[in-house]
Formats: structure tokens, sequence, C-alpha cells
């Protein structure tokens, strides 16, 4: 057979030529290729043989498209002889692992689609089996997850997930915002399941992490004062706004029932307008607030608590300042006499030191939050995965730096 030096060079895969190519329709092209090198290592003694003992039966492994046809590569793997230890052995070639009907790059390409896609989708596109496309993306993302390990952290975010709204069903993530990765998925949220993750890292990991940062939940919180002795423990800033607007919710609901008709008729669809933040409200939705703030002094009051209690963590404060400001916001909220938001000073109270450690470094779960989309979007994209380890996978090579 011929060469063909085009068809070579379009292929560019190492020590192989394209000796004859056959056309299927329009869609398919077979190469049939042979490998130039003359010589194998012996996988035992390694050394150089060059007696071909013989040549097996030819594969079709499946490669890269060329020219917008799938491409399939008829390859025939010889057998050696080494003349030292006199054993016989297959020859090993870079662009294919054994046992495999895929060349490596091949194998690349699907992998990167379905970090994006869905495994259906790829599949389809591709003309594999939906099993086959599953066991490229497991293999390439174990292997992703074993190279990359657990990185020593300084700063750790915990938070959970809620996969279906309203079933209960929470996954933990582990993240590392400095780092702009997920550490791990873990299948609940219970203090077990965290505890025994921490050990597994080991005493040496767990002590270089500096800061734990998560919801007011106090199982992550004991659980941090357990295993991680040298971080410093601080309530996520998100999470505190989330429980100062839930009481603004309630506080405005009592004055909503108190007030007369026609107040009542301006502070309809009120909610959404009062626990967004000011500045990114549009200019109707902030017409529309001030015209509800004007009708109501006391909504107004406890609108005006809320946005400066949030201003306190935009604010440049040290610990000691922090702890001014927020004792003078206090010393407000009493005097203003709303039960709601009492109930809210109580919670801080009870969170006072975590809450001020944000201060020391201004960390929070904002990175883990900003991911919670995502990983809801990879969710959907499986249409809900029965598998864990299949979903656990896919969260954690998404946010792997190095495949990006």
């Amino acid at each position: 057979m011929a060469d063909h030096p085009v068809l070579t060079e379009l292929l560019d895969l190492h020590n192989l030529r394209v000796v004859h190519y056959q056309l299927v329709g329009s869609e398919r092209i077979n190469l049939f290729v042979e490998n130039t090198l003359a010589m194998a290592v012996c996988p035992d003694c390694e050394q150089v043989s060059v007696e071909v003992h013989e040549t097996g039966e030819p594969q079709m492994v499946r490669d890269l498209s060329i020219l917008g046809r799938r491409c399939w590569l008829h390859y025939a793997p010889r057998r050696f002889k080494c003349s030292r230890c006199g054993d016989t052995f297959v020859e090993r070639v870079d662009w294919k692992e054994p046992g495999l009907s895929y060349t490596v790059r091949y194998e690349r390409h699907v992998y990167q689609r379905t970090r994006r896609e869905a495994i259906t989708q790829v599949a389809e596109d591709e003309g594999l089996s939906e099993e086959a496309v599953q066991g490229i993306f497991e293999r390439w993302a174990q292997k992703t997850v074993e190279t990359r390990g657990y990185p020593l952290v300084k700063v750790l975010c915990v938070d959970e997930v809620a996969l279906h709204k309203g079933h209960g069903n929470y996954v933990l993530v582990i993240s590392a915002p400095k780092l702009g990765v997920i550490l791990d998925v873990l299948e609940d949220r219970s203090k077990e399941r965290l505890e025994a993750w921490f050990d597994a890292r080991g005493k040496a990991w767990c002590e270089y992490v500096e800061v734990a940062c998560s919801d007011m939940w106090d199982t992550y919180q004991q659980t941090f004062k357990t295993k991680l002795p040298n971080a410093y423990r601080v309530v996520d800033r998100f999470h505190i706004m989330k429980n100062l607007n839930d009481a603004l919710t309630k506080a405005r609901r009592s004055i909503q029932n108190q007030a007369d008709e026609a107040t009542k008729a301006v502070l309809k669809g009120c909610r959404w307008l009062l626990v967004k933040n000011r500045e990114d409200l549009k200019d109707e939705e902030r017409q529309k607030l001030d015209a509800m703030l004007t009708a109501s002094p006391e909504l107004k009051t406890c609108y005006e608590l809320k946005e400066s209690f949030r201003n306190l963590f935009n604010q440049p404060l040290d610990v000691e300042a922090a702890e001014q400001a927020l004792l003078e916001w206090i010393a407000k909220v009493e005097a203003s006499g709303f039960k709601a938001l009492a109930a809210f000073v109580n919670t801080l109270r009870n969170w006072w030191v975590q809450v001020l450690n944000y201060f020391k470094g201004r960390h929070s779960n904002g990175f883990a939050e900003g991911v919670n989309l995502k990983i809801k979007m990879i969710n959907r994209r499986g249409y809900g995965y029965r598998n864990f380890k299949q979903f656990r996978l896919h969260v954690l090579v998404a946010f792997d730096p190095v495949s990006r």
C-alpha cells in the first residue's frame, strides 16, 4: 500500500502514517495506519527489541474527526520478542491506552464536552452510546480529581446546596475560595460525615487552615472548633443579612396588618423592594419604594436600620471599630421597639465573636454562594443525578482550574 502523506499530516499522530483510506458515505472516513517505528521497548526488562514476532488482528480506534467526517483508525498492533528475557510483548503506543478503542486525544475531546454538556447530548452528537460517553467521563474525571488531590488551604468555606427545592435534599460543598476550587461534595450535611472528611485529610492538613467560614448552623461551627484547631471561625455575612431580611419581612407584615386601608394599598407587594439592595433597584422600583416608606414611617425606620446594618460590612472597619458600630446599631434597634428586629439582635449576640471575625480578613461564603447556581445547573443538566458519585465528579471537574 502506498503512503498518503497529506492524510498522514492531517492525522498528526506520533509515529503513525496513513497507508490507505476509505470513505464511507458522506460522514465517515477509515484510515488504515502503520507504526513507523521499527522497534519497541520490553515492558519487563526495558530492552529495545527490533524482532517482530507477529502482527495482531486489526483494531478499530475512534479518533477526532477529519474534515467534518468521523474518523476511525484501522491499526494492527505488533508483538515483539525480547532478545534479553525471551518474552514476547505487544508494542505500546502513546496515542492510545491499552484495552481502549479511542485515541487519547479523542477521549479528551469527549471529556471536555461532558464537562459542559449533558451526557445524552454528547452521545448523540458523537454517535456513541451513553454508556461509552459516561465511561470516558468517569475515567478522565477520576484521574483529574486524583491528580489534584486536596491541596493545603488557608481559607475554607462550607455551604449546603438544596438540589431539589422543598424536598430537604441537601449536599454539602467544601470549597477553597482563594484557589477557586471545590475541594469536595459530601452526600449530606451531617456532623458525622463532615468530621469524617476532616479526619481523612489528616492532622497536618487541618492544622494548616487559618479561616473557616459557614452559615449559622451550629453543626458546622462546632466541627470547625474541634477539627480545625488553628482556624478562627467566621459566620458568613450573606447569611447574616438573610436572617435580618427575614426579620424585616416579619416586621413589615406586622406593620402592614395594623395599617389603614390606604396605607395597606401602598404597601402591597413591597417585600422584594425592601430586602433588595437599594443600589440594585431600578429607577421605577426606587420610586415605588420611596412612596411606601413615605406612607409608613415605621417601615421606613425598619428599612433604614436594615440598610445601615448592611453598610457596616462594606466599611473599612477593624474588629474594635466594627464592634462599637454594631453596639450602636443594636441600641437603635432596641429603641425602635420592633420585636422582629429584637429577635435578630438575639441571634447576632449568640454569634457575636464569629460575626466580628469577619472584619479580621473580610472572608465570606461569597465564592460558595456563587457556585451554588452553577451546581444546580449541573444537576438540571443531568436531569437530577440518581448516582451521587457521578454528580460529585461533574461538580468537582466543573470547578477544576487546570481543566478550564
